[in-house]
């Protein structure tokens, strides 16, 4: 028996039940999880999509009612609503690649260059009726559901009384004003408030210069860990990573196989632009270095952040006396030998399955200067490794087990980086070290 699929509902039939119900799953799969910035947005901008209420889809609005950003904060200064839409959108296309996916009824999409979600009715075939439809019926069954935004539905069909509806509409008013001023001092002491995040931060907040954010350059593709491992023994190197240029004579010949395209290289830029935003919450002023701009006397004057390990030499410089080091262009090495070190490891069809970050804190209390590294053996633990430094529930994870006065020494943490489907899965400690 053929089968076919219904005729689309019109908007007013979109049951919001529906589009919430998918919306849980999206935030509690796999793409999603890891990020609760992202899980927040994507909440706050259904919700609003659903109520039409367009005044609170403006990105300012975005900025203050979700990332806590003060009512005059400069949006071309710090773009986190534009770079968390855009993650939103990459890891929605993640979900829905996904075959456990398929049964979803609705489809929530943010179209590029707006904050309004769209709600694409999924309509699974069923059994055609036994009579033969008409080509024109063929046609309308087969069409594909356009994206509609879905109107407030009631959720009963049978009306409350007046005095249960006003009850109702009491307590919701009362919840929702609770609800917002609730949320809206934790947004504003998220960053003053004595947590991990803000002590491990309270020597880069202190200082009044700018803080410098240097990120090394990434190649376009890489060389096969074979040709590395013959460059390193040839040159006698022993930090060479997949992300470095090596010196190559004229006129040498490279295999097409010893030519590993990079897939993202944009992990870096990302991991950035949240260092960006968190410093500009502080209202603290920045500058972003890449490539040579920068040198020896930048790192002694100014606080630091260097992102990247092994297409960041002064990440490998300012590091290498340490614990905690990269080694290999492919492992961190620990020094005291207490532990086997850590390397990233793939699965057969050669995507990450694992990653390993170092975070690195040197802080001087007597001259108030402090370097602060955060970067993994690959793309997935650089940005996983910023993505733990900006998180405040993440951070919390230290102070749960650091020992006391911890936000007054010098620090090393590795980090396992769980990767799923391309994506980060979680992160959590392996080792620390303090002093």
């Amino acid at each position: 028996m053929p089968s076919s699929e219904r005729t689309v509902p019109p908007p007013t039939e979109v049951e919001p039940a529906l589009i919430r119900r998918a919306l849980e799953s999206i935030l509690q799969s796999a793409p999603f999880r890891t990020s609760r910035q992202c899980q927040d947005m994507l909440r706050y901008v259904v919700e609003h999509s659903l109520r039409d209420e367009q005044e609170s889809l403006r990105e300012r609005v975005i900025g203050i009612e979700v990332f806590g950003r003060s009512s005059d904060y400069d949006t071309s200064g710090d773009p986190v609503v534009r770079i968390r839409a855009a993650d939103i959108r990459k890891r929605l296309a993640q979900y829905y690649q996904n075959p456990t996916s398929s049964d979803t009824p609705v489809h929530i999409e943010i179209p590029p260059g707006s904050y309004r979600a769209m709600f694409k009715a999924v309509l699974h075939s069923t059994p055609a009726p036994a009579v033969e439809p008409d080509s024109a019926s063929r046609a309308d069954a087969h069409a594909e559901a356009p994206f509609i935004v879905a109107p407030i539905l009631p959720e009963e069909q049978t009306p409350p009384s007046r005095t249960v509806r006003k009850t109702v509409g009491i307590v919701s008013a009362l919840a929702l004003l609770l609800g917002v001023a609730g949320l809206g001092l934790w947004r504003s002491h998220e960053l003053r408030s004595p947590g991990a995040l803000q002590m491990f931060w309270a020597p880069v907040f202190a200082s009044r210069k700018p803080v410098i954010i240097y990120a090394g350059a990434n190649a376009v593709y890489r060389l096969s860990d074979q040709f590395l491992e013959r460059y390193r023994k040839e040159h006698h190197l022993e930090n060479n990573g997949p992300e470095i240029f090596v010196q190559l004579p004229p006129g040498q010949k490279i295999a097409a196989e010893d030519l590993i395209p990079v897939g993202d290289t944009t992990a870096d830029g990302r991991a950035c632009a949240q260092l960006v935003s968190l410093i500009t919450r502080s209202q603290r002023s920045f500058e972003l270095r890449y490539g040579s701009d920068i040198s020896v006397g930048d790192l002694q004057d100014s606080p630091a952040i260097l992102v990247g390990a092994f297409n960041n030499p002064w990440t490998l410089k300012m590091t290498n006396s340490l614990r905690f080091v990269f080694r290999d262009g492919n492992r961190i090495e620990d020094t005291w030998h207490k532990t086997p070190g850590w390397a990233e490891t793939m699965l057969p069809n050669g995507q990450m399955r694992d990653d390993y970050a170092l975070i690195s804190r040197l802080f001087d209390p007597e001259d108030g200067h402090v370097l602060i590294v955060a970067a993994g053996i690959g793309s997935f633990g650089t940005e996983a490794a910023v993505e733990f430094l900006t998180n405040p529930a993440e951070m919390g994870e230290i102070a749960r087990t650091a020992p006391p006065g911890w936000q007054k020494k010098n620090l090393q943490i590795v980090l396992h980086v769980s990767v799923q489907d391309l994506m980060l899965n979680n992160e959590n400690i392996v080792a620390a070290q303090y002093w």
